[in-house]
This record gives C-alpha cells, sequence and structure tokens, in this order.
C-alpha cells in the first residue's frame, strides 16, 4: 500500500476546496468501495496512484476498530458500510472526509 501516496493526495485535499467538494460527491453515499474508487479516480486525475482498496484501509487503520483481517475484508468491499457519524476530525482519511462535510 501506498500510504505515502495517500497522505500527499488527502494532503493536497486539505488545501484544495473544488477537490474537497469532488471527495465529497464521491462519498455522498457512504464510505464504501464505491466511494473509495470514485475518489481514487478522482486522485488519478490529479496524477496520485492511489487504488480504492488503499483508501479504505488507510480509514480502517485510521479508525483502530478493526484487525488486519476485518481491514481486507473492508478493503475488499465486503465489509459494512461506515455511518457519517463515525467521522473524527483529526488528520487523513477521516479527517479529509469530515472538512469536505463542513464545507
Amino acid at each position: 500500500m501506498s500510504s505515502d501516496a495517500v497522505e500527499k493526495f488527502f494532503a493536497q485535499v486539505s488545501t484544495d476546496e473544488p477537490l474537497q467538494k469532488a471527495v465529497q460527491a464521491a462519498y455522498q453515499k457512504g464510505v464504501n468501495a464505491e466511494g473509495h474508487a470514485a475518489v481514487a479516480a478522482l486522485a488519478a486525475g490529479r496524477g496520485f496512484q492511489v487504488t480504492g482498496d488503499e483508501l479504505a484501509k488507510a480509514w480502517v487503520l485510521q479508525q483502530g476498530q478493526l484487525s488486519d483481517d476485518a481491514v481486507e475484508k473492508v478493503a475488499g468491499g465486503a465489509g459494512p458500510t461506515i455511518p457519517s457519524s463515525s467521522f473524527v476530525s483529526t488528520g487523513g482519511i477521516a479527517g479529509a472526509i469530515h472538512a469536505t462535510r463542513k464545507a
């Protein structure tokens, strides 16, 4: 997993309002495999090589709530959609998503 690319992409998201709105739109239906894939496409359009699986893993690892096996299942789309009430205002993917919801 390229956590460096994920971190760099979300650092850009935090300073780019149009990109924040695009990420928000991608995650509108929830933080799930479909949303991660859409955000990965946004990242690719800006030169970042990030996959939906990497975004999913980064999100669940930041939350610190799942085992490695559960992270693999969620990244593959097998896990539940994480409700918006789970968002936190700390850095990383959850922070970027939270920031987009404020916009």
